[in-house]
């Protein structure tokens, strides 16, 4: 009989990781696998529980992988959700690592570090 090549081993144990809310587990299957649109959108769920500086720079990492025609699969939602993720952990230059920010100290960041390039594709992507 055939063998089960092992991309498609991991995309079925990180698929039922992520049905049993096993969200670690799941996340670090994702990341080994190819990258997808659907599986991007998982793996910004698994972030959001983490709740990690760490896993949020790997999935905005991963999300920039996605082949062009993969990107615009990847619902608003999710993009948002990843957004909102890493605005929760820029530092705010206070001195305090990873401090979850409100929206005014965000733009206060981006004003005097934030790189335009982030600053653009989020407003363009939530208010123009």
């Amino acid at each position: 009989e055939g063998t089960v090549a092992p991309s498609t081993d991991v995309q079925e144990r990180a698929t039922e990781a992520f049905e049993d809310n096993d969200f670690e587990r799941a996340y670090n299957l994702y990341l080994k696998i190819p990258p997808n649109a659907q599986n991007c959108q998982r793996l910004i769920t698994c972030a959001r529980d983490l709740r990690s500086p760490a896993t949020t720079t790997e999935v905005r990492s991963y999300y920039e992988k996605l082949p062009p025609g993969e990107k615009g699969k990847v619902s608003e939602k999710s993009v948002t959700a990843l957004t909102e993720l890493g605005i929760q952990f820029v530092s705010s230059g206070s001195g305090k690592k990873n401090e979850v920010m409100g929206w005014l100290d965000w733009f206060r960041w981006v004003e005097e570090e934030g790189e335009s390039s982030e600053v653009g594709r989020f407003l363009e992507n939530h208010f123009l």
